[in-house]
């Protein structure tokens, strides 16, 4: 199947809120991508195991409305493979124009280990350039756990290893209680 939507975004803030700093800048996105799913699926499992997919992006934004409106451009490509005990994923996109080059690449891997224990794992590669122009590398690395408690609730842990050319490394932990609301 394939797709595109054509996106005219105009942010709002509260300007009682410490957003209503930035500027409502109308913002214009073009997005066209085609999605394949591939293989045979599993009894009472709606989807196939395999998505195939690619997208190309426009963005235009006129942020001064005095200057020339700035565009921008990229595409994406993403694969992502779903059993029944483990689902794992990857994606590249390049970017181009006005914010700058951006390459990055992601993977991602979740896997059930006991029928409510489950164990994720994500990396992400990124090349960017900052405002003056340098270019900047980023390698991320998290482990997570999660722990369904019961069907709308959940515990989770992680921690994530993260490395900038300008800041060094970083280590971070997260844990969290997810409650859900029933109506």
């Amino acid at each position: 199947r394939w797709r595109a939507r054509l996106r005219h975004h105009l942010p709002r803030f509260d300007l009682g809120s410490i957003w209503a700093w930035f500027d409502v800048v109308p913002v214009q996105e073009l997005r066209a991508e085609l999605v394949r799913e591939l293989g045979t699926r599993a009894h009472g499992d709606p989807r196939r195991p395999f998505t195939l997919g690619a997208a190309l992006l426009g963005r235009r934004a006129d942020p001064d409305r005095q200057g020339p409106p700035e565009h921008d451009g990229g595409g994406e490509a993403w694969l992502r493979v779903r059993r029944r005990r483990f689902s794992a994923g990857a994606r590249v996109s390049a970017w181009g124009g006005a914010l700058q080059p951006l390459v990055r690449a992601t993977g991602d891997l979740q896997a059930r280990a006991h029928r409510s224990l489950w164990l994720y794992g994500r990396a992400a590669l990124w090349r960017l350039s900052d405002l003056e122009g340098e270019a900047i590398a980023s390698v991320a690395g998290t482990f997570g756990v999660r722990l369904d408690l019961a069907a709308v609730t959940r515990l989770r842990g992680e921690v994530e290893l993260a490395w900038t050319e300008n800041e060094g490394t970083r280590l971070r932990g997260l844990a969290s209680l997810v409650l859900g609301v029933l109506r």
